[in-house]
């Protein structure tokens, strides 16, 4: 958002109701991510994100599909700090070479099956239509 600084606030310049949530982090981390010193500046921002995201992760899917989720929204909506972010998370699953080109596989395979769905227009089959999804219109 052009017009918005969003300082990388440190402990010593973050709002006072930040500073516990970044030293605590700073603590299990060894340091405070510089999304998290952004997020700062919104002590409510922060705070809930860091609730929300702890509840996710107690959530009853297992890592992989957590991060899975996470990967899509992240590069759905653009971030690359969330996309590095959990792409090093999901380097830690040690997936092999072979898990690696499959990946590419699948996403040949999706990506000309969803280019040529929405090229023909191919219509949506009765036993889906519960599931029927629609792209939001554009925020101006």
């Amino acid at each position: 958002m052009a017009g918005f600084p969003f300082p990388e606030h440190t402990l010593e310049s973050a709002p006072p109701a930040s500073r516990r949530i970044m030293a605590a982090m700073a603590r299990q981390r060894g340091r405070v991510p510089a999304g998290v010193g952004r997020l700062a500046s919104s002590p409510q921002l922060l705070d809930g994100f860091l609730k929300a995201s702890g509840l996710f992760e107690s959530s009853s899917l297992d890592p992989v599909a957590r991060e899975v989720v996470i990967l899509t929204i992240a590069a759905r909506n653009g971030c690359h700090i969330c996309v590095a972010m959990h792409t090093a998370k999901l380097a830690a699953f040690g997936y092999t070479a072979q898990n690696a080109l499959e990946v590419v596989l699948g996403i040949g395979a999706y990506t000309m099956s969803t280019l040529a769905n929405r090229m023909t227009r191919a219509p949506l089959d009765e036993e889906l239509r519960a599931f029927a999804w629609e792209e939001p219109a554009a925020v101006t």
